[in-house]
């Protein structure tokens, strides 16, 4: 089984030069089995555009095999408005859709099956302030009822502290409850709404990703990024602040959802069943101190 990967910088693979940066894709071999070859023509900076402009898209379609896969996944260059070698539209009938529309429509009549991705999620967190303004506006407008009032006793004091006490704690959880904030705008929407145009399965590696990286938090994520102090690595010496590049561990860690996403796919794509029956199963930790067979250790379930 082949399986032609089609992307970015995200998803390129990288070599010992520009270690410790990962393509998301270098990771996926772990959670196939053995014989699967992947063929990556992602990458650094392309977009939709370029990546057809420069001919790397033609250069796919004459390796592409009948039985072969492709996972498609652009879109953090294609929002560059800026540079109009690369940047797309992703509105109805925009560039961004035609090109991915073009990717897959051409790959199909290769017999070559193609899945689309939205872009990976960059690790941005922003405070959850906004989702508590009514919430605040409450306890505000008790606040100014209170000192109207006036404060004539001691219980009158203690309400109104209460309430100040209520409000500050309001504003220090929303502090802390800090969330991904979504960068791509509508790219991962016509992603989806593409892939629903062609026939083909989408995977929304954009939501997903947010969600995991909410999930672990914004300082426990640090380590799966591009986003390290200097003299950490020799290839950067004065340390980096990237929070759109990954490490190994965010490599594997977006490997490994994209391939419990691919594993799903047979359910209801028979196309893509070989595809979805290459991804590794994990055995159950065994009784009695029984070894683990390794090669199927990925998931939590037991494969037969």
């Amino acid at each position: 089984m082949r399986i032609l990967c089609l992307g970015d910088s995200i998803m390129q693979y990288n070599d010992c030069s520009t270690y410790p940066c990962t393509g998301w894709v270098q990771e996926l071999p772990r959670f196939f089995v053995r014989g699967t070859e992947f063929l990556n023509f992602a990458r650094n900076g392309r977009s939709t555009k370029s990546f057809l402009s420069e001919g790397r898209f033609k250069n796919v379609l004459e390796f592409c095999r009948p039985g072969d896969f492709a996972l498609i996944q652009f879109g953090h260059n294609d929002e560059k408005s800026q540079d109009p070698t690369r940047f797309t539209s992703p509105e109805e009938g925009g560039e961004f859709r035609r090109n991915l529309e073009f990717f897959a429509v051409n790959l199909l009549a290769k017999k070559c099956f193609p899945i689309l991705l939205s872009p990976m999620a960059r690790r941005k967190f922003v405070d959850s302030f906004g989702s508590h303004d009514e919430e605040a506006k409450k306890i505000i407008s008790e606040i100014r009822r209170a000192q109207e009032a006036g404060v004539s006793s001691e219980k009158d004091s203690e309400k109104l502290e209460h309430l100040r006490e209520k409000l500050h704690e309001l504003w220090r959880r929303a502090g802390e409850m800090r969330s991904v904030e979504s960068t791509h705008g509508d790219y991962p929407k016509a992603v989806i709404e593409t892939a629903k145009v062609v026939g083909v399965p989408a995977i929304d590696m954009t939501n997903l990703t947010e969600v995991f990286l909410e999930e672990i938090g914004e300082e426990k994520s640090r380590h799966l990024f591009m986003n390290f102090g200097p003299l950490e690595y020799v290839n950067f010496p004065e340390g980096k602040d990237d929070n759109s590049h990954l490490r190994p561990d965010g490599a594997f860690e977006f490997s490994r959802i994209a391939a419990m996403e691919i594993a799903r796919l047979g359910e209801t794509w028979a196309d893509y069943a070989p595809l979805s029956a290459a991804i590794v199963g994990k055995a159950e930790a065994t009784q009695d101190g029984a070894e683990i067979d390794d090669e199927y250790v990925v998931f939590g379930k037991t494969s037969n």
